[in-house]
């Protein structure tokens, strides 16, 4: 698990302070979850990260710059839930459907997770831009295979959220929870890309980037 001392937060989706998130973050779930190159044989996604969520207590007196970023990251998560719940009805196979579910699930544990450090700021609504950009593109999806890769693409963009995000935290404690979720948004991809039949160089990059990853500045929670 991530450690960090408060003031000097994780730089990158790693266990490793200071170093940039790299293919190990990603490769684990190939083979937790039961990936081969046919797709997913058993989808043991409910212990793909979230064990820790609730282990920590956010303190008192948390900067508010950090607020602003948690309650960010918690309305990205809950217009995640939306894209999933949209989705779920096009998940024809049991791999997609299993997944879909379990990552659904997921998502509003993290949002749950970084809603404790926004403090008063905390929101139950999802990201109305994001969320308004999910349902237009919904309205396109008919099939399994377009769902899988909205969801593919919207997994990165999150991973690389988290990945932007921890160069802004200024609590350690911050930037460890974030440290946590970001490498779980990766593994996300990773299934959904084995799904998709999608090469390893794309399901597993070298260095986790920020490329793709959503502005606060235009995905604004007010």
């Amino acid at each position: 698990m991530p450690t960090t001392e408060p003031g000097h937060p994780t730089d990158g989706c790693t266990s490793r302070p200071a170093v940039r998130a790299s293919r190990a973050d990603r490769a684990p779930a190939v083979d937790r979850l039961g990936i081969d190159r046919a797709g997913v044989d058993s989808v043991g996604v409910d212990r793909a990260g979230v064990d820790w969520v609730g282990v920590v207590e956010a303190p008192p007196g948390q900067a508010s710059d950090d607020e602003d970023l948690a309650q960010f990251a918690q309305s990205i998560e809950l217009a995640l839930v939306v894209a999933y719940r949209a989705g779920a009805p096009m998940a024809h196979s049991a791999a997609a459907a299993a997944a879909l579910a379990a990552f659904e699930r997921h998502h509003r544990d993290h949002a749950a997770a970084v809603g404790r450090w926004a403090g008063a700021r905390a929101v139950a609504a999802p990201n109305r831009v994001l969320a308004g950009q999910i349902r237009a593109r919904w309205a396109s999806v008919s099939t399994e295979h377009d769902a899988l890769n909205a969801l593919f693409s919207l997994e990165n963009a999150i991973a690389a959220t988290y990945q932007s995000l921890l160069e802004r935290a200024t609590s350690g404690v911050v930037a460890r929870e974030m440290a946590m979720i970001c490498p779980v948004e990766a593994q996300h991809a990773v299934v959904i890309g084995t799904l998709l039949a999608k090469p390893t160089t794309e399901l597993v990059p070298l260095f986790e980037r920020k490329d793709g990853a959503f502005d606060p500045a235009r995905y604004s929670v007010t």
